[in-house]
């Protein structure tokens, strides 16, 4: 809490008190935030000492053309005064307020009742300065002609006169102070057009005080605001640049005399004020930076100060208490995007990421609802990775679901390792307006089918609800349209077309092939929703011989696709792998897809038959997930061939999903015959790792299993390190980030040789960019 100082200086933000006039501190100076209100239903007012602030004078009017008054009700005490030369002489007795120049803004606020004379709508009203001569407290007739300089102008709308005019008369007041005057006065001067003839202010005999003028007078200050990192931390011999912001969040000039360092028992901290801006107007800013070394493990803390001319905060003193390690640590941050406008008896699905700032993995151990007072969000956290590496981020999703408009706060909180942050709670507010739309829900959007044996047929049920809840909204569809290849089917005998809130009808998918292969299809359901007036259901089924199942691996006469995934990879990526298979004989070719898991005994393997025609290519998009089932896997693909001798021509792509697009490399099917055998050796060529690269190598053995040494050697032919590695019968491991791996030092040319001991083995490099995730495939050699 501020502590609260007396001063001189008065703040330019002006607001209305209630019936109250505020007194100054002890020697007749305004506080911060506090407004003095001069007003005419008390004009004689005295503070400390029996000084009278304010003199008004009233009902005193020039004669002229068309002067009259109008007195609507003799019995409500009030009456109109018109004339086109009517003017209006306020004076303020000055010579006691303690105001520094250039510290204060004053405004004069009119307030008027509404009797009037109703003609022409358009009046101007104009606030000027008194003739410094004439500011002396005595009136006579000549004051009325003595104004000076225009201060504001306004107009007014004369039908409508119950409104507050607001004249800004700070350059005139201050002028006088400045002077040393003692009395400080404005002449109001209506101005009517087209023959408007009525005065801006009415029933000067109104009791209560409407239509009479008042002063208000604000201070002008700073207020200094220091922004420090929520928490730090550092390797040992590493520099982490820490940036500390200074707002001004008051009124006046924030003035920065100096920034120093008071406390600094480790000798890690120091200052860098490159940049920083010394003099701050009403809500500017300026950054500086504290630079953390530590030299030696454990926490460390620090104390700062800044000189200002704030008048209740300086000095301000902070602290920074850090954390020195010998290895890296995770830092969380949290990303939650903006959610408006959202309508009622609709769900909308936030996204929040979830970024690992530091330079080890972050765990994340779970996400909880913290305060969810109108029980408005859920969250969903399908697809989110609990393991963050360095540099990297995930992402979860809170569905918002409003049934009535306006703005909703929930809290929730993410438990991870950070050291610093093991408990971070972050707010999600969400708006919603008023909907009476009808709300389309269909179910499932998406369908898989891949245990498909042929001539067998398969029945998806799609069920439609209308997710409103306003009574009045019915859902109509439209329509139901099913494209694609031709073993799909529709049935919407039981479908119907008209659904009241909360109702759901159903329609059927029906799937039926006499040949193998992967086919595709999409349903467009069509209503009147008017946010989402198509949804689309898209089929992807994977139709073998006699589905998938459990058999013997036999390696000896078939194809490796060395590498395939369905998974998380660093930095956020996220890796799916496509395989497209061209039959080049003049006749049919049958053949069984395996999936060969990593570094598990794959002696007998998933997996599916499929018969070729001649010249026939068969797409297989996401196999792991189409052909397989899975929703998570990273292993090698084995084709082995039913009928020999025949050939086949094989390539895969496996590749990065991101918001920008793909990034990813093409990986072929390599004949078993490409293995190299005991004694025999294999070249990774073209291996980096830097800070725009890194790279991953894999390996592949056959059904005797292998045992082989990796040695990784620079460009100059210095032997970096080696390391010797046992598979399992048909088996697959990778090994990210080699150079990390055997714990040597990154560089941009490096190769590795592979020899094989006993069995056979296939190897192959990706070399990463890190930012990107764009990888290049390097097959052995």
């Amino acid at each position: 809490m501020k502590k609260i100082f007396i001063f001189i200086t008065i703040l330019l933000f002006s607001f209305v008190l209630k019936a109250q006039v505020l007194a100054p501190a002890a020697d007749g100076h305004i506080l911060r935030n506090e407004t003095f209100i001069f007003d005419q239903s008390n004009p004689n007012i005295t503070y400390g000492g029996n000084t009278t602030y304010f003199i008004y004078f009233q009902n005193l009017y020039v004669g002229g053309e068309d002067s009259f008054t109008a007195d609507f009700d003799p019995n409500d005490g009030r009456a109109t005064h018109y004339n086109r030369e009517l003017r209006t002489i306020l004076e303020f007795d000055i010579s006691s307020l303690n105001l520094t120049p250039n510290s204060f803004s004053a405004f004069l606020k009119v307030t008027t009742d509404g009797n009037f004379w109703p003609t022409q709508p358009n009046l101007t009203v104009e606030a000027y300065d008194q003739n410094p001569a004439q500011e002396n407290g005595a009136i006579n007739l000549n004051d009325y002609s003595s104004n000076t300089t225009l201060q504001e102008a306004l107009s007014m709308d004369a039908l409508n006169f119950g409104k507050t005019y607001s004249f800004n008369v700070t350059n005139a007041l201050n002028s006088d102070i400045t002077a040393s005057r003692d009395y400080s006065g404005f002449v109001l001067i209506p101005n009517p057009r087209n023959g408007n003839e009525i005065s801006f202010i009415s029933s000067w005999e109104d009791p209560s005080g409407t239509g009479k003028p008042k002063l208000e007078i604000t201070s002008l200050q700073p207020d200094i605001n220091v922004s420090i990192p929520a928490s730090c931390s550092s390797i040992v011999g590493t520099q982490n640049n820490l940036q500390i912001t200074i707002t001004n969040v008051g009124q006046g000039t924030l003035t920065i005399d100096s920034i120093t360092e008071t406390q600094d028992p480790s000798g890690y901290y120091s200052l860098n004020l490159n940049g920083l801006d010394n003099s701050l107007a009403p809500q500017e800013s300026t950054s500086f930076y504290i630079i953390f070394s530590p030299q030696s493990t454990g926490n460390f803390f620090a104390t700062f100060r800044i000189s200002s001319n704030d008048p209740d905060e300086n000095p301000y003193d902070f602290t920074l208490n850090c954390q020195a390690t010998s290895s890296g640590v995770p830092v969380i941050e949290v990303e939650v995007p903006l959610c408006e406008n959202v309508p009622t008896y609709t769900s909308s699905c936030v996204e929040i990421t979830i970024k690992n700032t530091g330079t080890s993995t972050l765990q994340i151990s779970s996400i909880t609802e913290v305060q969810d007072t109108l029980n408005v969000y859920e969250i969903d956290l399908t697809g989110i990775n609990y393991s963050v590496p360095a540099g990297g981020q995930t992402k979860f999703k809170i569905i918002f679901s409003p049934t009535t408009p306006g703005t909703y706060t929930g809290t929730f909180k993410i438990n991870s390792n950070d050291p610093q942050k093991p408990s971070l709670e972050f707010s999600l507010t969400c708006s919603a307006i008023s909907s009476t739309a009808p709300d389309i829900e269909v179910s499932p959007t998406e369908i898989f089918w891949n245990n498909i044996p042929v001539n067998t047929n398969q029945t998806q049920i799609i069920t439609v609800r209308n997710k409103s809840a306003n009574p009045e909204e019915n859902l109509n569809i439209s329509s139901v349209i099913l494209s694609g290849d031709s073993v799909y089917s529709l049935d919407t005998s039981e479908l119907k077309l008209n659904l009241k809130p909360g109702e759901q009808t159903t329609f059927k998918i029906n799937l039926s092939s006499q040949n193998t292969g992967v086919f595709k299809g999409t349903v467009s359901v069509n209503s009147n929703d008017p946010d989402s007036p198509t949804v689309l259901v898209s089929i992807i089924s994977a139709v073998t011989l006699s589905g998938i199942g459990q058999n013997p691996v036999n390696s000896t006469n078939g194809y490796i696709i060395p590498a395939s995934a369905l998974a998380y990879g660093a930095y956020g990526s996220r890796w799916v792998t496509d395989v497209k298979i061209h039959n080049p004989e003049n006749k049919n070719v049958s053949f069984r897809i395996f999936y060969l898991p990593t570094q598990i005994n794959n002696s007998v393997a998933s997996s599916g038959d499929f018969t070729l025609g001649s010249n026939q290519t068969l797409s297989i998009p996401n196999i792991l997930r189409v052909l397989f089932g899975l929703t998570d896997g990273v292993g090698a693909i084995l084709v082995t061939l039913l009928e020999n001798p025949l050939n086949l021509l094989i390539t895969s792509r496996t590749y990065n999903l991101t918001s920008q697009g793909t990034y990813g490399q093409f990986i072929k099917g390599y004949p078993v015959s490409r293995f190299i055998s005991s004694g025999t050796k294999g070249y990774l060529l073209g291996l980096q790792k830097d800070s725009r690269m890194r790279t991953n190598v894999g390996f592949n053995s056959l059904s005797e299993g292998a045992n082989f040494k990796i040695t990784l050697i620079n460009g100059n032919g210095t032997n970096l390190a080696s390391k010797e590695i046992s598979l399992p019968p048909n088996s697959h491991l990778q090994i990210n980030d080699i150079f990390g791996d055997l714990q040597v030092q990154g560089n941009s040319n490096s190769y590795a040789i592979v020899e094989v001991l006993s069995g056979k083995v296939f190897s192959y490099a990706s070399v990463v960019n890190n930012q990107s995730s764009d990888p290049i495939f390097v097959p052995m050699q």
